[in-house]
C-alpha cells in the first residue's frame, strides 16, 4: 500500500501558467489551449462566483470567495484550489489539488476523483472519493465510500463509511471507517477506529487501533502501541 501519487501527464500546463494575481479565476486547457476566451475573474472576500469547468481542462481557483463550479459535460478535469479560506461547491471531477489553506470543498456529484491536500486546515466532503493523499496538517476528508485514504502530515482526520485502504504515516492523525479492507500505520500517536477490518500493518509507535467487529490479520512492530481487536 505505498502512498504514491499518480503520475501526471507530460502535457500538463506549465507551472508559470498558475502564477496569477491573487483573487482571480482562470480556466486553462490541459493541452495548452486558450483560457476559454475569457479573462481572469476577480473574486472579492464576499463574492459568490459561478464557474464552468470542462472535461480535459485544468481549472485554477485562487483568492478567497464562495465559488460554485458547474460542469459542462460529464465531469470536470483537474481542479486546483490555490487560494485560502474559500468555499467551493464542486461536481464530479477527475483530480482536485488543494494547495491553499482553510478551504472547504463540497462534492455535489457522484463523487470526486483523486484529491491532494497539500495545504493546512482544509475540509473535503463528498459521497465518494477515489483517493485522498494528505501531506498538509489539520485537514479533514469525509465520504461514504472511498478507494484509498492516506495522511502523511499531522492531526488530519479521515472519516469514511466503506473504504478499501487507509495509510497513516504522519503524527496524531485520526482515521475511521465503518468497513476497511486494509490499514497501514507507520507514524506515531495516530488513532484508528474501524467497525470491520481485514488486514492491519502496524510499525509505528504509541498508536491506538480499535476494531469493533471482524477477524483481523495483524503484522505489528514498534513500541507502545495499543490494539483493541474483537475477533469473532
Amino acid at each position: 500500500m505505498p502512498m504514491t501519487r499518480p503520475c501526471r501527464s507530460a502535457n500538463q500546463v506549465p507551472a508559470r501558467a498558475v502564477q496569477l494575481t491573487l483573487a482571480a479565476v482562470l480556466v486553462v486547457g490541459l493541452l495548452g489551449s486558450a483560457a476559454s476566451g475569457s479573462a481572469p475573474s476577480p473574486l472579492g472576500a464576499s463574492a459568490r462566483a459561478v464557474v464552468t469547468c470542462y472535461e480535459g481542462e485544468v481549472l485554477y481557483l485562487t483568492g478567497s470567495a464562495d465559488v460554485s463550479v458547474g460542469v459542462a459535460n460529464t465531469r470536470c478535469g483537474r481542479v486546483v484550489l490555490a487560494g485560502d479560506n474559500a468555499t467551493v461547491t464542486l461536481p464530479e471531477t477527475t483530480q482536485l489539488d488543494v494547495t491553499g489553506s482553510g478551504n472547504t470543498v463540497i462534492g455535489t456529484g457522484a463523487g470526486l476523483g483523486v484529491i491532494h491536500l497539500e495545504g493546512d486546515d482544509s475540509t473535503v466532503r463528498a459521497t465518494r472519493i477515489s483517493g485522498v493523499y494528505i501531506t498538509g496538517d489539520g485537514n479533514r476528508a469525509t465520504a461514504q465510500r472511498g478507494g484509498f485514504a492516506g495522511a502523511h502530515g499531522r492531526q488530519n482526520v479521515l472519516r469514511y463509511g466503506r473504504l478499501e485502504t487507509m495509510a497513516l504515516r504522519g503524527d496524531r492523525n485520526d482515521g475511521r471507517a465503518a468497513t476497511c479492507g486494509a490499514t497501514r500505520v507507520q507514524g506515531d500517536r495516530n488513532k484508528v477506529v474501524h467497525g470491520r477490518l481485514k488486514v492491519l500493518l502496524l510499525s509505528g509507535n504509541r498508536n491506538l487501533v480499535t476494531v469493533a467487529d471482524g477477524r483481523v490479520r495483524v503484522a505489528a512492530s514498534g513500541t507502545g502501541n495499543v490494539l483493541r481487536l474483537r475477533r469473532r
